[in-house]
């Protein structure tokens, strides 16, 4: 896979996932308002979740979740980025 996009992934787990050039493994990402990111990551480090994540993960895949939010005088789009890493 040479691109990222919009993908339904087996799980179900992941609003995109991407390869970046020079980073092993597939980067899976959760996208959210800010408001929401909390909860986001509680629920991938949750019991039912987290046992796949660790299978994600250990096999040398990343997941990050992205939170966005209107900041600033200009309401420009701003991206808060989390990575999950194993506990």
């Amino acid at each position: 896979m040479v691109a990222s996009g919009c993908v339904k992934t087996s799980g179900g787990s992941f609003d995109l996932i991407a390869i970046e050039p020079g980073k092993l493994g597939v980067l899976g990402v959760q996208c959210c308002r800010t408001d929401d990111q909390a909860r986001r990551l509680d629920k991938i480090k949750s019991e039912k979740v987290w046992p796949r994540a660790k299978i994600w993960l250990g096999a040398g895949n990343r997941i990050v979740v992205h939170g966005w939010a209107k900041r600033g005088d200009r309401k420009r789009w701003t991206l808060s980025e989390t990575e999950v890493g194993s506990l």
